[in-house]
């Protein structure tokens, strides 16, 4: 959800957002231009990351790859950090550490995310993944322990390299099985035998 209609944030520097994490070779910066709420790209990404639905626990399910964004208002020396999981499994995650004031997210010096909270959290909106990736940040690749890219709990590369192997095997015993001589075990060959007839 973004802010209806124009405010000002306190101060003439513009605020900004760092995102740092793997695959980006240089940090994101986006920058806010103090104005518009409504139209400007650090707020709007703000909202999606800030104040989403608490999680009383780290989710067990995989989270992969995590990235670190740092707000910033030069304007009064407000910063704060947050621990962003976009490609988690069931949407993206975010971790906020203890200890931090929401000041860096005040207009007329009100808080414009009035429930902001410490600790785990789910983003407001699965959007946040499709708006990091415009941003360069790349959908994470396939790995041997997952077999997914977006950590899905799948069998790994390992195991169905394993089934493979054992298949193999079954299925050269059962050729062999079959080479084998339906009557193994009886002599062929050589001299026959008489008998007497019976009296």
């Amino acid at each position: 959800m973004l802010a209806s209609g124009p405010a000002l944030a306190k101060g003439k520097e513009p605020v900004f957002v760092r995102i740092q994490g793997p695959g980006l070779v240089h940090p994101v910066v986006v920058r806010g231009n103090m104005g518009a709420p409504l139209n400007d790209p650090y707020w709007a990404l703000a909202h999606l990351v800030v104040s989403g639905p608490a999680l009383s626990t780290r989710p067990r399910d995989s989270l992969g790859p995590r990235y670190s964004f740092v707000y910033v208002d030069p304007c009064c020396g407000n910063r704060i950090t947050q621990y962003v999981y976009p490609f988690a499994v069931g949407g993206p995650v975010v971790f906020t550490p203890r200890g931090q004031r929401s000041a860096a997210f005040q207009m007329y010096f009100t808080d414009e995310f009035p429930s902001f909270l410490a600790g785990w959290s789910r983003a407001p909106s699965s959007t946040l993944t499709r708006t990091l990736m415009s941003y360069g940040v790349p959908r994470p690749a396939a790995s041997a322990s997952t077999g997914s890219s977006d950590g899905r709990n799948v069998p790994g590369l390992w195991l169905l390299t394993g089934l493979l192997a054992v298949g193999i095997a079954v299925g050269t015993g059962l050729k062999g099985i079959q080479r084998r001589s339906p009557n193994r075990g009886v002599f062929h060959g050589g001299p026959s035998l008489s008998l007497p007839k019976p009296s």
